[in-house]
């Protein structure tokens, strides 16, 4: 998948949560992270995307979701699927 494809697709998904009131409401500090990078400035080649989330019982988590996978919209949940 080109990183052009995923980057827009990363936008898609980041705006259809805002507008359905998903994880934007409840997340903060989200950000792409490499792990081999040593300061985390390698955002064009990130493999996550990372989020400090608050729970139900509101207790905060650090999240991530690996961008190398495929996902798609199944009944409004984002599920990861082989191409």
């Amino acid at each position: 998948m080109a990183l052009s494809t995923c980057i827009l697709s990363l936008i898609c998904i980041i705006q259809t949560a805002h507008t359905l009131g998903g994880f934007i409401d409840t997340c903060a500090e989200i950000r792409f992270w490499d792990p081999d990078s040593i300061w985390g400035n390698k955002y064009k080649t990130s493999p996550y995307l990372v989020a400090r989330c608050t729970s139900s019982d509101g207790d905060d988590y650090c999240t991530w979701l690996p961008l190398t996978m495929c996902y798609s919209n199944i009944d409004g949940q984002l599920v990861a699927r082989s191409q």
